[in-house]
């Protein structure tokens, strides 16, 4: 995926699209450019693909940028209706702390979340959903800020023209506002109609009992098997989507702006207003309820109060993210066991740091400006080594060549992160296939090991007290990153 030639991967995948076609070279030979942003939306669908909104086909959408950039990129567009009747099921649903009440509250709000959307989320060109932003700034003073226009309204009060952003009717979005006002605010209504219901116990639904063992398998999965016994050792799983996206992707105007923007640090948030967002968040994020109050991030050292800022609309907005932080393995035996993975640092484990919103956006920035770097490429070092000003209420100022260099330097870590994943993903299977076979369908532990073993290594049949030595040990790492997870349920 990372090395066939641009022929063999358009012949592969006609679905997608992405730097390596002949339509997108095509644009960039009669733009006259060898720059180009494409984003993954805009890669997920096929060359054929039509905006649903103007009408639009991908030539005649992509457009050249004051600074030299062919952009190429579609947007999700989804109704904010959905986002004000989510903050009304939360207001009035308070999370419980036992799972089976909490999964079938989620369930419940889901479900009922669905029933409040006037238009499903859509896939449409970026001047499409920009025009839908810039009509409602334009009636910003008479329009609900939850207000969505939905595609086929969108298309109603603009001027789509090919290679440029569309112009708007205002009159017309206006027009459409007033007539559809009493739809969305019945809408609201109901929202809080069906809060109150889910509150009171109504709409929850027990999960199908069972578990999935015996299920009979796909086709999918079948051809997903015979691929692994295939490839053996060549295989690397989960690896295939993220090197399609890298290789499809391109970036070249991230951070071209004509005139680089500068912000200045904000004011502080008032003790009323960071008492309703840290009261909104506290309900809402299991990050921000982790952090204690006396919390500071663990790159740019900011408290809680200090990270909040005002979004674009004027509220305020702050959020604390969970990121694993990896160990390297220093335990000589399980070292032994993991002698494949030398020539690179091998992890052992890693644990959760809470860093601020700020911190983790240098990440997401760094990936989209050089498509191919991964949340891995970057440690909290590396971040903390990169940011050039810390000021309260305010974004970092990045220094992202150097964020670049550091991401590129780091791809001997980013194999380790996945090896570590990859056995940690075993060895925790195999430890819950052997707790079931054991406890559930009344194994001998010896029956189970053996068992396994010989499903699980290709040395069992030769060396067969070495591979019970083996499966012995992944059971044991099972068994510790078990405890890790759900200390409650790691037990025998």
């Amino acid at each position: 995926m990372a090395t066939a030639p641009d022929e063999v991967i358009e012949t592969l995948l006609r679905a997608r699209d992405g730097r390596w076609s002949r339509q997108t070279k095509a644009m960039l030979a009669k733009a006259g450019t060898d720059r180009l942003t494409l984003n993954d939306a805009w890669a997920s669908t096929a060359m054929s693909w039509v905006c649903p909104c103007c009408q639009r086909d991908k030539p005649s959408i992509a457009r050249l940028t004051p600074s030299g950039v062919l952009l190429c990129q579609l947007d999700y567009h989804h109704d904010h209706l959905n986002d004000r009747a989510k903050a009304i099921f939360r207001a009035d649903n308070p999370v419980p702390e036992e799972r089976e009440a909490r999964e079938q509250l989620i369930r419940a709000i889901d479900s009922c979340r669905q029933l409040i959307e006037r238009f499903a989320t859509s896939l449409l060109c970026n001047d499409c959903n920009a025009a839908e932003g810039a009509a409602k700034l334009a009636l910003k003073a008479e329009i609900d800020p939850d207000f969505s226009f939905s595609p086929k309204e969108i298309a109603i009060f603009i001027n789509p023209k090919p290679h440029q952003p569309h112009e708007i009717d205002v009159e017309r979005a206006r027009e459409i506002w007033r007539a559809t006002k009493p739809v969305f605010e019945d809408l609201v209504s109901f929202a809080a109609l069906l809060s109150q219901r889910v509150a009171a116990g109504r709409h929850r639904k027990e999960r199908r009992p069972g578990s999935p063992y015996g299920r009979p398998l796909s086709d999918p999965e079948i051809v997903h098997h015979l691929l692994v016994a295939q490839a053996g050792e060549r295989y690397r799983p989960y690896q295939l989507a993220g090197l399609l996206d890298a290789r499809s992707r391109a970036a070249s105007g991230a951070g071209s702006a004509l005139r680089p923007k500068r912000r200045p640090g904000g004011a502080a948030p008032s003790a009323e207003a960071f008492a309703a967002l840290d009261a909104k968040q506290q309900q809402t994020f299991a990050p921000w309820r982790a952090a204690p109050a006396a919390w500071r991030c663990e790159v740019c050292d900011r408290s809680k109060i200090e990270i909040c800022r005002t979004s674009n609309a004027g509220r305020w907005s702050a959020q604390i993210h969970d990121v694993p932080e990896f160990e390297l393995e220093t335990d000589p035996v399980n070292l032994s066991y993991r002698l494949a993975e030398r020539g690179r640092p091998i992890i052992g484990g890693h644990r959760s740091a809470l860093i601020c919103h700020d911190c983790r956006n240098i990440v997401a920035e760094a990936k989209r400006r050089a498509p191919g770097l991964t949340d891995a490429s970057l440690t909290l070092e590396d971040l903390r080594a990169t940011i050039l000003a810390v000021q309260p209420h305010a974004r970092h100022d990045v220094d992202f060549v150097s964020v670049l260099e550091r991401g590129a330097a780091n791809a001997d870590r980013v194999a380790a992160v996945q090896d570590y994943w990859r056995h940690r993903s075993q060895a925790s299977g195999l430890f819950h296939q052997a707790t079931h076979l054991h406890k559930r369908c009344g194994w001998a532990i010896e029956d189970v090991e053996w068992t396994l073993a010989a499903d699980t290594l290709p040395s069992a049949e030769e060396d067969p007290d070495r591979a019970l030595e083996q499966i012995r040990w992944l059971l044991d790492q099972g068994a510790a990153f078990a405890r890790q997870d759900r200390p409650d349920l790691a037990t025998g």
